[in-house]
């Protein structure tokens, strides 16, 4: 069987899910070759920004800062469509999605299903 040929626009989805009263979503695997480009936020959101935990082994997480060591934050609201600048996140192989911040984490009224964009590097 030939190998498979990825396009250059072709990208992967997953979703990552907050539970209800919870502010940090279960770990979800990074497709091999592939990097966070997006997150789509669902109809309904408890008003909260998204910070990230991340893992180089699927097992252990750290909390994603950017090069200036803030904390990685999506400024998110409902319905919205939010892109993650190229290289922001690489080198990921898990990542979970919190609602608000390490200091400030921000319980979710209900379950809430955040739809994530990979596209390959």
């Amino acid at each position: 069987m030939p190998p498979r040929v990825i396009q250059v626009n072709e990208v992967l989805t997953d979703t990552a899910t907050i539970a209800s009263g919870g502010s940090l979503s279960a770990g979800v695997r990074v497709p091999n070759g592939y990097e966070l480009c997006a997150v789509v936020m669902p109809a309904a959101w408890t008003a909260a920004n998204l910070t990230f935990q991340c893992s180089a082994d699927a097992s252990a997480y750290a909390n994603a800062y950017d090069d200036g060591g803030n904390e990685y934050t999506v400024t998110a609201a409902a319905s919205q469509y939010y892109s993650i600048p190229e290289g922001e996140l690489r080198g990921t192989l898990a990542l979970k999605v919190r609602s608000g911040t390490s200091g400030t984490a921000v319980n979710q009224a209900a379950a809430r299903t955040i739809g994530l964009v990979f596209k390959p590097v």
